[in-house]
């Protein structure tokens, strides 16, 4: 119906009408029954809104309607991701992201875990532009007698899942316990089973649960594309062990019948219309990490190898999405002597310029695993925005020949935070007095939260006096004792922190006419022995206790002197009194 509303005058309202309206129409003209997909908002940001006025103005449309679309512009946050599949399984939908320039393996690995997704595009299939991310194929010299076309540096990694999850595949639940791998899982049509694996550091891992059969086993790092390992074979449910030497992505796949087949022939870039100083390819890389809301994180910035040396670089560096993480400042290797660095006062992007003197210079002929700087990231909001190499300005070898290299994408994610609890300040009230107390909540990205208190009293609560990152605490304890008061506090990613304080309630017993200090407790036992408070039981308290037995500050508080238990004050609690102070003395 319409491509990105939200950059138009079009709400959910007109959608919902024009696609009843249109599905009217082509019924009537023998299309029958027509599928539509909506709303396609530039952003998730604004697809909750588009939808329910769709659907609201409009309910017959979601009998027509079988994709919920979205563009990836502005990134995805987890509460729009439940905003997605609460809507699509509430109605039976599909999911589907048609359009982000710059998206690459990461945003589609998240958008098929979280967001269930049955369709997922960058931009367009070809295009002669530089390597942004718009297209999977990069034409180059389109108009010459010799066009070439060679791969974007993202589709490198896309294509591990575009290639083995086929058509009508379904995806099923796949579990990682190692911080470093994450993996999504299929069954094709023909019953062969699909991992793949997105790996942010090398290493080993294992797979457990795979069906009897043959799988291949393929990836791609940056510094390699569809490179293969051997076969495995492996029985029901056994384990399946493979490594990846580097980031990137890996994918095991099902051999139809099982059988053993010649090895999938490997896909490399086609080269670039400037020539390379040597034979060899060189890889640029950014490198990837995960940060914190609020913490700083390091990327590295690398060659693979220089054959013929480097005297020195000047290239620019941009994070997509400067809404989810900033650069604010750059580490340059000390191979540099000579550096320049030019940071955008935004924290979006950075020029870095590094020489290295000398001749012969630092790094000569050969090097391999070469770090140019490392940038310092800092992290705003939850999710995940690649980094690259916005433009190479200059790189020369040491003979001053232009080097030019393959480029490859790093990435940081942004990991929500737990919100930091003060449930506020230790406390000692009298009993039957109120408990009043105040606390706070530090929890930057967030700023809604709900929470409950446990007093310690078995009484459980809702936190209903939240306010803006304070809230407030009241209770009334109906025993003398130290209570340990519990508040626990979530965020709406579904993560949770807690505090506690204590409560000290204590009985305060009456002050006796002629007297200036108030009764005590001395054993605990609710009772106050110490009728004149000076801290120990003598023989005042004896005739202090005889000469107010009928006061009203006894008589309005008898359980206090009840040391017979007979539920009332009489001369037997003297006694009573006297007795157990006789029994000090043996």
């Amino acid at each position: 119906i319409i491509l990105e509303p939200d950059n138009s005058l079009w709400d959910g309202s007109k959608i919902g009408l024009s696609i009843v309206a249109t599905a009217n129409v082509l019924q009537a003209n023998g299309f029958s029954p027509p599928d539509f997909i909506a709303p396609s908002v530039s952003g998730a940001a604004k697809l909750a809104n588009h939808f329910d006025a769709m659907a609201g103005s409009a309910p017959a449309s979601l009998s027509f309607l079988t994709e919920i679309a979205y563009h990836r512009y502005g990134g995805m946050s987890a509460g729009q991701f439940n905003d997605l599949t609460t809507r699509a399984n509430l109605h039976g939908l599909d999911t589907s992201m048609l359009e982000h320039i710059g998206s690459g393996h990461v945003d589609l690995h998240e958008d098929l875990k979280k967001g269930n997704v049955s369709a997922w595009q960058q931009f367009t299939l070809a295009y002669p532009t530089s390597d942004n991310g718009a297209q999977y194929f990069i034409i180059g010299n389109p108009t010459g007698a010799s066009p070439t076309v060679s791969y974007g540096d993202r589709t490198r990694y896309l294509r591990q899942y575009f290639k083995y999850i086929r058509s009508g595949a379904v995806r099923f639940d796949a579990v990682s316990n190692a911080v470093s791998f994450d993996a999504v899982a299929f069954r094709n049509t023909d019953g062969g089973q699909v991992v793949v694996v997105k790996a942010t550091a090398g290493g080993s891992f294992s797979i457990d649960g795979l069906q009897a059969g043959t799988y291949s086993i393929q990836y791609t790092t940056s510094a390699e594309t569809a490179t293969d390992l051997a076969d495995v074979t492996i029985t029901s449910g056994g384990r399946l062990d493979t490594a990846i030497p580097a980031a990137g992505v890996l994918t095991v796949f099902a051999r139809p019948g099982g059988q053993v087949s010649a090895p999938v022939a490997t896909a490399t870039p086609a080269p670039t219309a400037t020539p390379i100083s040597s034979s060899v390819a060189i890889m640029l890389s950014v490198g990837t990490g995960q940060a914190a809301l609020g913490d700083t994180v390091s990327i590295s910035i690398d060659l693979d190898q220089l054959p013929t040396g480097l005297t020195g670089f000047d290239m620019d560096i941009e994070i997509v999405d400067p809404a989810i993480a900033i650069i604010t400042g750059v580490n340059f290797h000390t191979n540099f002597p000579l550096i320049s660095e030019n940071l955008k006062a935004d924290g979006s992007s950075v020029r870095i310029i590094g020489v290295d003197l000398g001749d012969p210079g630092m790094i000569g002929p050969g090097a391999t695993n070469v770090n140019l700087a490392t940038l310092r990231v800092r992290g705003l909001v939850e999710g995940v925005t690649n980094i690259r190499v916005l433009s190479l300005n200059k790189m020369d070898d040491d003979d001053g020949n232009a080097i030019t290299a393959l480029l490859s994408s790093g990435s940081i994610q942004v990991l929500n935070s737990p919100p930091a609890v003060n449930a506020g300040l230790d406390a000692v009230v009298a009993l039957g007095d109120v408990f009043v107390g105040t606390g706070s909540i530090n929890d930057p990205g967030d700023s809604a939260w709900t929470g409950t208190v446990d007093y310690g009293d078995g009484t459980v609560v809702t936190l209903n006096t939240i306010l803006g990152t304070a809230f407030s605490l009241s209770h009334t304890y109906q025993n003398a004792g130290l209570y340990v008061v519990t508040v626990s506090i979530s965020d709406d990613n579904g993560d949770f922190g807690t505090d506690t304080l204590q409560v000290d309630v204590t009985k305060v017993y009456p002050v006796l006419p002629g007297l200036t200090d108030p009764a005590r407790d001395l054993n605990g036992d609710g009772l106050a022995e110490d009728i004149n408070g000076n801290g120990r039981l003598d023989f005042d308290d004896i005739v202090k206790l005889f000469q107010n037995i009928n006061s009203q500050a006894v008589t309005d508080n008898s359980s206090d002197f009840d040391f017979n238990g007979n539920g009332f004050v009489d001369m037997d609690d003297i006694v009573q009194l006297f007795m157990m102070l006789v029994s000090k003395f043996g």
